[in-house]
């Protein structure tokens, strides 16, 4: 089995190129940390490259996050252009910007990105409170929609003491 990703950087584990693979070549595979990767079969691969022109990775547009994926530091969907027909994640800071919209069980943040998600919302928003608010404002507190995360200094000891130790211990 040989890996068809560069490195684990270049890797979200979206499975796209599992789902794509014609000749079912591409398996998932934990690595020491339980993150899922890709691994192809020599055996039944062809080299089409399906796999390769599939992965969203390629398309240029939690405990303090030691658990995040190696692909988290270089995310390029850390943006408010998006390959999907919606975004949908939580509204932070709403409190500080709408106070009339916050609700302690939650508000969520709804980005359109195309016609189809914008019909989408529409279907839906009979049952919905909807506020359209200013891009500067939402990506003031949703660092992910402007910048990869930075891993903390002690996820490595974080990985390691679960190995070693246990979850509990890590924890």
């Amino acid at each position: 089995m040989e890996s068809i990703f560069e490195s684990k950087e270049r890797c979200c584990g979206c499975r796209a190129c599992e789902a794509k693979c014609p000749r079912r070549a591409i398996t998932m595979a934990s690595d020491e940390e339980g993150f899922l990767y890709p691994r192809a079969d020599d055996k039944l691969c062809v080299g089409c490259g399906l796999c390769v022109r599939v992965c969203p990775l390629r398309i240029d547009g939690n405990r303090k996050r030691a658990i995040s994926r190696p692909s988290c530091a270089e995310c390029r969907f850390t943006d408010t252009s998006r390959a999907s027909d919606m975004t949908i994640a939580d509204c932070f800071g709403i409190e500080k910007q709408a106070p009339e919209l916050y609700d302690s069980r939650g508000v969520s943040l709804v980005i359109v990105n195309t016609p189809k998600g914008a019909a989408m919302l529409e279907a839906i928003s009979k049952d919905m409170n909807i506020s359209e608010r200013p891009e500067a404002e939402i990506t003031a507190e949703q660092q992910r929609l402007s910048a990869p995360g930075n891993f903390p200094p002690e996820r490595a000891a974080f990985w390691e003491t679960l190995r070693r130790e246990g979850l509990k211990a890590a924890l």
